[in-house]
């Protein structure tokens, strides 16, 4: 009988394992090929009370092998402390093809069995990248009000992070970046950050931990520095511990694996008590980095515009010419460039000095509505015109409005919005293109994760963050009734953070058939996944997510709808206005 005491020897734990003791000492738990009949006819309980843990061990596996809602032997021995029942159940099991399951090492952490953890190490097919959730008190009242992460997280690297276990790293095949639920959440640093635990984060940093990791392996774009910056409040020196830690490892920001926004993050919230908790010495180096190159455009600008001037002074003079409008909209259906609302009759164009100005016609009226896409938004778009406005003709104009990306549709739509014209349903590459939609899309993301394996969600919130920089440009510039603010960007991020790690309510795949990609969305309603629809994934696919986001079936008449538009989430309008 192996004794406790020298499994919490870690200096004994490394010479065995370089020895493989186990595997050996295994053997004497092995049950012979003559006594299974005699096995399956005594009870377990009587075998664990006889100390017979080799018989007691194979006895408990078929007893939970014939009965599916028997827990698992492993956890039942962990968590009773029973070392001699755990090496038995070991003796019996392949671990190599335990799989998944193969999360012992958590479930000794979670249970707080030192003895145990230490004796599963010594198993060389013992898997350290796991991790196991314990249920807190009341989880089923928990769920019932819509929390779904009830549970409490474990992983080995809580313990293996340890002084005492540095031995024993050469021997173990470690991740300090794996998540501390198993998925693709945060790592074991942000799970030390979030309990404000900075002793174990020097630590862990110490050996090995990269110290600025994501919040979300799907969203590779927050990390834990923005989570630092997201909690610092001026009046409350606990929430500014994060940054004043990661000050004090100030070699991060000459990583190369960081580029200019990690700075660019820190100093746009513009406060000095932030900016004097880091070295100037890489903002100076930044600035002046900006201030060569803007010399070294100098010249070339200077020789553009007298180039320019000179073009245009010995054009003869003529008053401001008065285009005739011409329309797109045939051609832009006929190029699938846009869908149209179904208000709208016809769009024109006509060239102006200030910019591009559109007429949008709509049904039942007589006259057209006015927009203007002006000159300071088409120089500022990364496709530039071919010729300066002034001197194209209005072909040209045409051939380049259908030639262009499909983005330019984008910012139009975003103004259109913004006057009170409705224009576009959607634009051709851009599933989010008004704010109805960013709303949405916020909404789901915000409610639950979306199990996704081919990096469409990666793409959404690429979509997401192209909308609102072009929101923040126009803002920026004065264009825009409604300006879109930080305050309104942060509380955005925040609210769609709240659906990370919540279990998924939504699936993406895609599915391909007679060279025809799709996209198939599917929803979790009753406890059973249904799918919603497929569509090409080059059409507007996203549209199958607003038909039903958050979806639950009227209490009436069973149809699937999206939660907010139910009334009381109970009954759909149909159902409500239908006579009695």
């Amino acid at each position: 009988m192996i004794e406790n005491k020298k499994l919490l020897d870690v200096q004994w734990l490394k010479q065995a394992r370089e020895s493989s003791w186990l595997l050996s000492y295994l053997n004497d738990y092995q049950v012979p090929a003559s006594e299974p009949e005699t096995v399956e006819s005594q009870d377990f309980n009587s075998l664990f009370a006889a100390q017979e843990y080799a018989s007691a061990a194979q006895a408990f596996i078929e007893q939970c092998e014939q009965q599916w809602d028997e827990p698992d032997p492993f956890e039942i021995a962990i968590a009773k402390g029973n070392t001699q029942l755990v090496v038995a159940l070991l003796a019996q099991t392949n671990l190599a093809a335990y799989g998944f399951e193969n999360n012992l090492l958590a479930m000794a952490v979670a249970y707080n069995q030192r003895a145990i953890f230490n004796l599963l190490l010594l198993h060389p097919n013992i898997e350290t990248q796991c991790s196991y959730e314990a249920n807190r008190k009341a989880r089923d009242v928990a769920e019932f009000c819509g929390v779904w992460d009830w549970c409490d997280h474990y992983c080995p690297q809580m313990w293996l992070m340890e002084p005492q276990y540095e031995v024993l790293y050469p021997l173990l095949d470690i991740d300090w970046q794996h998540s501390v639920n198993g998925d693709d959440s945060a790592p074991l640093l942000v799970h030390l950050y979030r309990q404000r635990d900075f002793a174990g984060m020097n630590r862990l940093v110490a050996i090995g931990a990269e110290i600025n990791p994501v919040l979300d392996k799907r969203d590779t774009r927050e990390r834990l520095i923005h989570l630092a910056l997201e909690d610092w409040r001026d009046d409350k020196l606990e929430s500014q511990q994060g940054l004043k830690w990661f000050a004090r490892y100030m070699s991060f920001l000459n990583d190369p694996s960081f580029d200019a926004d990690v700075l660019s993050d820190l100093l746009s919230l513009n406060k000095p008590q932030i900016a004097s908790l880091f070295q100037l010495d890489a903002i100076t180096c930044t600035e002046s980095g900006t201030d060569e190159q803007d010399e070294a455009l100098s010249e070339p600008k200077t020789q553009y515009s007298a180039l320019e001037t000179a073009i245009f002074t010995a054009l003869p003079y003529s008053p401001p010419r008065q285009h005739p409008a011409y329309s797109l909209t045939d051609d832009l259906l006929r190029l699938d460039l846009v869908e149209f609302v179904a208000e709208v009759k016809d769009l024109q164009f006509v060239m102006t000095d200030k910019g591009i100005e559109f007429g949008i016609f709509y049904h039942n009226h007589a006259f057209a509505q006015s927009l203007l896409l002006p000159m300071q938004v088409l120089e500022r778009l990364d496709f530039r015109m071919p010729l300066p406005i002034q001197v194209m003709t209005a072909f040209q104009c045409q051939a380049w409005l259908l030639t262009c990306p499909s983005e330019l549709y984008l910012w139009l739509n975003i103004l259109a919005q913004d006057t009170g014209y409705p224009l576009f349903r959607s634009v051709k590459n851009h599933p989010i293109c008004n704010i109805e939609r960013q709303l949405k899309i916020s909404a789901i993301l915000a409610i639950s994760d979306i199990e996704d394996k081919h990096f469409l969600v990666e793409r959404l919130q690429q979509e997401l963050h192209q909308f609102e920089s072009i929101l923040h440009i126009l803002s920026a510039q004065r264009l825009l009734k409604t300006p879109f603010l930080q305050d309104a960007q942060d509380d955005l991020n925040a609210w769609r953070r709240q659906g990370t790690g919540k279990q998924p309510k939504l699936a993406l795949d895609v599915l391909t058939q007679n060279d025809s990609v799709q996209v198939a969305v599917h929803a979790l309603v009753n406890e059973l996944w249904c799918e919603l629809g497929a569509r090409q994934i080059e059409r507007d696919w996203v549209s199958l997510l607003f038909e039903a986001p958050i979806f639950i079936p009227c209490q009436q008449c069973g149809q699937i709808s999206y939660r907010h538009s139910l009334a009381y989430e109970e009954e759909c309008l149909e159902c409500i206005n239908a006579p009695l």
